[in-house]
């Protein structure tokens, strides 16, 4: 039996358990979405948006550090990030979302 048929619900004759994969996925988006909404003067948002800063830049040769705000794409590292961080962005990327745009991407304005 394949990993894709344990996804499957009950009703497709399918065991309806994800794997461990779409587990992760859904921790890591769900990190993001706590990055994005609420009250963002919290400390552990503040140090994540400034980790993402620190690991991003404007063009792919450029110092890292300084993003232009007009621009809808920066190019970021996430060798630089901490792993936490490192990993949801990394997930985010898989899905199509860019966490360090001004413009929400497209998959976000569907």
């Amino acid at each position: 039996m394949s990993y894709g048929t344990l996804e499957v619900p009950l009703a497709e004759g399918g065991l309806n358990n994800p794997s461990l994969l779409s587990r992760k996925h859904a921790v890591d988006l769900k990190f993001l979405s706590d990055l994005v909404t609420g009250d963002q003067a919290v400390p552990w948002k503040k140090w994540t948006w400034m980790d993402l800063k620190m690991a991003s830049s404007s063009s792919r040769a450029g110092t890292y550090g300084g993003l232009n705000p007009f621009l809808q794409r920066a190019y970021t590292m996430p060798t630089l990030l901490q792993d936490r961080v490192s990993q949801a962005f990394t997930t985010a990327r898989l899905f199509g979302l860019d966490m360090t745009s001004v413009a929400p991407s497209l998959a976000a304005r569907q």
